[in-house]
């Protein structure tokens, strides 16, 4: 049998409960442990290191884990793009490069400094330039001109007034902004005031250049413009480290020699883009939705299990019952964390009790997507599959088609046939893409092993 593209990558690595990680995120953890040994080069040294950092927001109830336990490096000179959806923990990530938050746990250094101890050095040497995701920061009554010769008197940017004037009239023409460099910010358009913030960040060549959704308000050919003055700052000229945070897969594309996949503040996916991208491209995006059971079905599995007395289940007799029915393992999944038993676990919660009928059409469920799960590796291979995304009664799997044609008729074949068993009721098969499995992550959050099965 051939290697199974997953396979390749070796096992998966799991930090956490209910985190399924790429191998290439622990290699590059181990990397960056590496560094930081007392046998490490000091020239062989990454521009920026993350090292085991971690972000917890704290809120009324209980803390919010904005980003968990990411390690990763980014060479001098190369564009590095953290790709993910709204509220992934992108933001947070690149907030703490450029020191406007600080990690909870773990270290970061710029450029050889701590960011933790040496921010104010950081700051005073304007080691980093960072462009939030919003246009706040910019003050509406200043002119452009004005706005960017207050930065460079502010970072000490040029021996003399004209070095310094000669340094603000090449951003304002690098960007684009000569026709308005005497206007109010506040009159500006959005795509306007987003290349003032971009220029902003890249004025003057700071080494390390962060950039939070650069193109997320301008127009198509202001972002064509922004992705070429940041190919030749980088790849041609290989001016500064840059690093990117967005939601554009054409972007990485433009940008980056290597990207990363942030999904709910924890690393998950690393590679060059190209790699990525024909992971996402190499296969089938499969939606399942999972039969009801028959009120006949539901009545027979309770005559079969439960005397007439018994009409309701307490935490104490559920152990018990799933035991005798076959599943005693299945009580673990009565639980906030299982995409089907969070369901019966609040009912348990707040009433108490579950009753007889609610648990046996759970339990019916729960039998039928085992068999149709089975069903699906044996006609496919538990290598060339992995679920995406678990909910109440609908699934999503990626596979992976390396016979299309074979295969392909082979899973209709046996869709067709769970169908027949009233295993699913329908489904629905198309091609997958990157951007497919990152609306997928949007959907939901933690997909976790424990949802497989």
């Amino acid at each position: 049998m051939k290697d199974s593209p997953y396979r390749s990558r070796g096992n998966t690595v799991t930090p956490g409960p209910g985190t399924i990680l790429d191998d290439n995120v622990e290699r590059e953890r181990r990397r960056i442990a590496a560094q930081r040994g007392p046998l490490a080069d000091p020239h062989r040294q990454d521009d920026v290191q993350l090292y085991n950092v971690s972000k917890l927001v704290p809120t009324a109830s209980s803390p919010i884990t904005a980003l968990l336990s990411t390690s990763v490096g980014f060479y001098a000179g190369e564009c590095f793009c953290v790709l993910g959806v709204k509220g992934s923990g992108k933001s947070t990530l690149l907030k703490i490069l450029a020191g406007e938050t600080l990690p909870t746990t773990g270290d970061v250094i710029v450029s050889g400094y701590h960011i933790v101890d040496e921010l104010w050095e950081v700051r005073q040497r304007r080691i980093v330039g960072y462009c939030p995701q919003d246009d706040k920061c910019l003050d509406p009554l200043l002119r452009v001109r004005e706005h960017f010769e207050m930065l460079a008197a502010m970072n000490n940017m040029g021996a003399t007034d004209d070095a310094r004037c000669t340094i603000v009239m090449q951003v304002v023409n690098t960007m684009g902004l000569t026709n308005c460099q005497n206007c109010l910010i506040g009159s500006l358009s959005q795509c306007e005031q987003r290349l003032v913030s971009i220029g902003s960040a890249i004025m003057g060549l700071p080494p390390v250049v962060l950039l939070d959704e650069p193109t997320a308000r301008v127009d198509a050919a202001s972002r064509e413009r922004i992705w070429r003055i940041l190919r030749t700052l980088c790849i041609d000229q290989r001016a500064c480290t840059l690093i990117v945070a967005t939601q554009n897969l054409d972007e990485c594309e433009a940008l980056s020699s290597r990207v990363g996949v942030v999904v709910d503040g924890m690393l998950q996916s690393f590679d060059v883009f190209e790699e990525l991208a024909r992971m996402g491209d190499f296969g089938w995006v499969l939606d399942v939705q999972t039969a009801e059971p028959t009120d006949a079905k539901i009545d027979e599995l309770a005559r079969g299990y439960f005397d007439d007395s018994e009409q309701f289940l307490t935490s104490a007799t559920l152990t018990g019952k799933c035991e005798a029915m076959g599943n005693s393992f299945w009580v673990n999944n009565i639980s906030s964390t299982h995409p089907t038993g969070q369901w019966l676990a609040l009912a348990l919660a707040r009433d108490g009790f579950l009753s007889r009928t609610v648990f046996c059409t759970w339990w019916l469920s729960e039998l039928r997507h085992e068999a149709f799960l089975q069903s699906l590796e044996n006609a496919f291979g538990r290598d060339y599959m992995r679920l995406l995304f678990r909910e109440h009664a609908r699934c999503r799997f990626q596979l992976i088609l390396e016979e299309s044609d074979l295969r392909l008729s082979q899973v209709f074949k046996m869709l067709e046939k769970a169908k027949c068993q009233n295993n699913i009721s329908q489904y629905f098969l198309q091609r997958s893409t990157l951007q497919e499995v990152l609306a997928t992550h949007a959907m939901t959050a933690h997909p976790t092993r424990s949802w497989y099965r």
